[in-house]
């Protein structure tokens, strides 16, 4: 196998993102055992997007735990078990 060509194909991107086949997943996974060296591109590739999704992520508005809290007990507080909506 050319593992440089494998690579290069966009399968462990798209496998990381779960945009395969079950066929392709199965295939995927037997050559991650048998091919360290894809194993190794494979970590990168799943750090280098976890670093992109933190890098663009959106921080939480610091009172939205405090609100969905209060929504909670909004909704414990308005009903009752014999209550039908």
């Amino acid at each position: 196998m050319d593992l440089r060509k494998y690579i290069q194909s966009g399968i462990l991107e798209n496998y990381v993102l779960g945009l395969i086949s079950e066929m392709e997943t199965k295939e995927v996974e037997r050559n991650l055992n048998q091919y360290p060296q894809l194993k190794k591109e494979l970590n990168q590739i799943e750090n280098t997007l976890a670093f992109f999704a933190k890098s663009k992520a959106m921080p939480m508005p610091a009172d939205l735990p405090k609100k969905i809290m209060q929504s909670i007990d909004d909704l414990s507080n308005n009903s009752s078990p014999h209550s039908k909506s």
